[in-house]
């Protein structure tokens, strides 16, 4: 059956939005970038996509991957991911620990590891332990590094992790070699050589020879480092692993340093130097000038100091205070060796200060005797004692014969050159006792390496005598065998030559017998060939059939529109589910789309179009007017996403849905809010009127009472003035008609101002009662009256009082109204 393209593609597309998410670590990054791609849902599956591409990025895009990192934690939280969550924050510190950030690499490990323990994913809480240990070794934490293997340890036996113990074991034993530890460093290495032969891991087997080299270097047996590094070295060059082989020369030259072949660790730290500038790796590079500068050191060169200083700003840049300490102390070491005594102190005082920080005793007692050697010779003998008696104390702690050999020598020198001549003998006797009981075990030491060193040799010379003895038999074999050879050439054409003639007729009926029945067993396995091809050949038809009906019968039974167009923007394909909502059939609709579209949204397609071809890695989406063919026109959605680069799909894809009911919906909500906005505008409005009205006839009222009060003013003062000339009797009666003018007066103009006031302040007098319901009938006319800013003067006019009984009113409203004479009491009543 033939399947035409547009449905190649569609079935390319569905395969590729689901299939699964399992990703190996050997997937390209571009697979895997072009996946992240075309998944559209934010799903676990996208978190576990980034987290891969975040493994196959950090070496080359460190931001890149950081940036990956967000992203996979940002989804990680929104799904609740936590084991993916987890992932990234280890990546993230795999990525900072690879490009040199060793304390921001343990912080995301440690992130890692205690989301790993919250869910209990013993795997990744594994994986983070031994990360952690390892950054807590490199910055100096060795007692919180070995806690972290050996949980490791104990997870990996429990959950029998043969590569995840070996790991384990692998880095408590450099913990074992660091401190001096070497039987046990060689127990776990041999444990980690057991696992690696149930399983191919080249590369950590070749990690675990080098440090057994390590381990026989510091033991001073050379010939058999040298062997160890040797294997190294060939592990490294078979995987073609540069970094191993970079760091395998560094420790093949450090060997012969230490033998005094300096021309040679030169050729070997030149050769390691070469390949780490080549892979920029700083940390190597650094090794390499140190060891170069420490064989400058040794031949007394000026050029030391170069190669210290070149690896001394490398190893400050990268925070490893281990390696800062031996440059550091180096190049003392150098300024010493040139009588630059203030340069050298400087270097062993910095060398100390770091020695503390990191609690080795070992190296701040070296130090000690370094820095007191240089107060001696420069005769501060305070100094010198002090720092030497320092020093001493740690040596006898730690048992450290050089070193109290070499301090008993600078005190007996101190002591002689302050007259102390008893301690300076003392310490001279000791320093002798000291020397020879040293210069024994030096020489048993030099006797165990020329021992070591003629066993290797010897070995050596057996192995090759086994060898030559070897290529001798082999040679003499060769040689019976090549003349046997021409023998039995010459005996093979003696007797052909002899039957020749006699069986030509034969050798030919019998070649030609062979042709036949080669040709015959050729055309047997071609047939066979032909119909296995052809049963391959029916089989991937049936299947292919199958999958091309079952992606047809997703297609018909969807109720969205597929679309497929070219870069001109002609539909070259188009589903069948548009005829039910369009109208029009299928073909009708083929070719350019100006036709069916709203007049006033060709514009808004036109754009939409232009970001889809300029925009290549993201779909866009728009809404428009499509024309139905009886309904007028319907709203659509596009989701449109430019593949012509694709090789497999070499067009833009649309998924097209109806959302007519969804778009009146929002259109009849817009009415309804519209409406709403309309008629509170204009509810708003008619109160304003109101407030507006109220307020004039507010101020008409109040300018009555005003005016009203002054006529009665005028009225009751004209009364008093008649009163005067009245007698006892019209007098009484006077005062009576006054108070009752008053009173009436008030009450009449006060009736209407209070129904118009309420109308304004509509709830100042319900608040004012419920925060002080102590007020009297006249205290909460006042307040009125003051709420309305009115002056003293116009007060005591409506109220008929003076203004000394108005002022005592005022100071007992304060009172009851419970405010200090600091606050002002009409800006108090304007804000109730």
């Amino acid at each position: 059956m033939h399947i035409n393209k547009p449905i190649q593609i569609l079935f390319l597309l569905l395969a590729f939005f689901t299939s699964d998410a399992t990703y190996s670590r050997t997937t390209s990054l571009d697979s895997l970038e072009n996946c992240l791609k075309i998944h559209p849902a934010d799903d676990t599956v996208k978190v576990k996509l980034l987290n891969e591409i975040i493994r196959n990025i950090y070496k080359n895009d460190a931001n890149k991957a950081y940036d990956y990192a967000n992203k996979a934690i940002e989804l990680a939280d929104k799904l609740n991911f936590r084991k993916g969550k987890s992932e990234s924050y280890y990546l993230l510190g795999t990525s900072f620990s690879y490009n040199e950030s060793d304390k921001l690499a343990l912080d995301y490990f440690q992130k890692a590891l205690k989301i790993a323990e919250e869910i209990n994913y013993k795997k990744g809480i594994s994986n983070c332990l031994i990360s952690c240990g390892i950054k807590y070794a490199a910055i100096g934490n060795i007692s919180e590094a070995t806690e972290c293997y050996q949980r490791a340890i104990r997870m990996a036996e429990e959950l029998n992790d043969q590569s995840m113990l070996a790991r384990g074991l692998a880095s408590l034993s450099v913990i074992y070699t660091g401190k001096g530890d070497y039987e046990k460093a060689l127990e776990g290495y041999q444990k980690v050589l057991q696992i690696l032969e149930k399983f191919e891991n080249r590369k950590m087997r070749s990690g675990i020879l080098n440090n057994i080299g390590e381990i026989n270097k510091y033991q001073g047996n050379y010939p058999q480092a040298l062997e160890f590094y040797h294997k190294t070295l060939k592990l490294n060059e078979e995987e073609n692993e540069e970094s191993g082989i970079s760091l395998s020369f560094i420790n093949i030259g450090s060997i012969y340093t230490l033998q005094g072949d300096y021309e040679k660790a030169l050729d070997y730290e030149h050769r390691a130097l070469k390949i780490a500038e080549k892979l920029n790796d700083k940390r190597l590079i650094s090794n390499c000038y140190e060891e170069i500068g420490i064989v400058y050191l040794q031949t007394n060169k000026p050029e030391a100091l170069e190669y210290f200083q070149k690896a001394l700003i490398i190893v400050e840049k990268l925070s490893y205070q281990t390696p800062v300490l031996r440059v550091v102390s180096k190049i003392g070491d150098f300024y010493r060796a040139r009588g630059d005594y203030n340069k050298a102190l400087e270097n062993y005082s910095r060398a100390l200060k770091i020695s503390e920080e990191l609690s080795r005793k070992r190296t701040i007692c070296e130090t000690c005797i370094k820095i007191g050697g240089i107060y001696l010779l420069q005769k501060e003998y305070v100094k010198a004692l002090a720092y030497n008696q320092k020093s001493l104390e740690l040596a006898n702690e730690l048992k450290l014969m050089d070193n109290q050999k070499d301090i008993h020598y600078q005190l007996s020198e101190i002591y002689g050159a302050t007259g102390d001549y008893k301690n300076a003998y003392l310490h001279h006797r000791r320093y002798t006792q000291i020397n020879d009981s040293v210069y024994n075990e030096k020489n048993v030491k030099k006797i165990a390496e020329l021992e070591y060193t003629y066993k290797f040799e010897k070995e050596k010379q057996a192995i090759e005598l086994e060898q030559q003895k070897k290529d001798a038999v082999q040679r003499t074999i060769l040689f019976s065998l090549i003349v046997g050879f021409v023998l039995m050439s010459l005996l093979a054409v003696y007797i052909f030559r002899s039957y020749r003639m006699k069986n030509k007729t034969n050798l030919i009926l019998a070649s030609q017998k062979h042709e036949i029945e080669e040709l015959n067993e050729e055309y047997l396995v071609v047939n066979e060939e032909l119909m296995t091809t052809n049963d391959a050949l029916v089989e991937a038809k049936a299947m292919v059939e199958e999958s091309e009906e079952r992606l047809k019968l997703l297609i018909k039974n969807s109720n969205d529109i597929l679309v497929l167009a070219n870069e001109k923007g002609e539909q070259f394909f188009i589903s069948d589910v548009a005829k039910s909502l369009t109208g029009y059939n299928v073909e009708d609709l083929l070719g350019t789309i100006d036709d069916v579209i709203f007049p006033e949204d060709i514009d808004i397609v036109r754009q939409h179009w232009a970001r889809v071809m300029a925009n290549k890695d993201v779909a866009d989406i728009i809404q428009y007017r499509h024309k139905h063919k009886e309904k007028g026109y319907v709203w659509f959605e596009a989701v449109t996403q430019n593949f012509l680069d694709h090789p497999a799909i070499k067009s833009v894809v649309a998924n097209i849905r109806d959302i007519t009911e969804r778009k009146n919906a929002e259109i009849a909500l817009q009415e309804i809010e519209a409406a709403k906005a309309q008629l509170l505008t204009s509810e708003i409005d008619r109160i304003n009127r109101e407030l507006e009205s109220n307020q004039r006839s507010m101020t008409a009222a109040t300018l009555k009472l005003i005016q009203n009060s002054e006529r009665d003013t005028q009225t009751i003062d004209r009364l008093m003035e008649i009163e005067k000339d009245t007698t006892p009797e019209g007098k009484q009666k006077i005062k009576t008609l006054i108070s009752d003018n008053k009173r009436v007066s008030l009450n009449s103009n006060w009736d209407e101002f209070e129904i118009l006031f309420e109308k304004v302040h509509f709830s100042f007098y319900e608040k004012l009662n419920t925060q002080f319901p102590n007020l009297t009938a006249n205290e909460r006319k006042i307040c009125a009256f003051l709420k309305l800013n009115m002056s003293n003067k116009d007060i005591a006019q409506i109220t008929f009082q003076s203004d000394d009984a108005l002022k005592k009113a005022r100071l007992r409203l304060r009172q009851k109204l419970a405010i200090g004479r600091e606050t002002n009491l009409v800006a108090f009543l304007q804000n109730i």
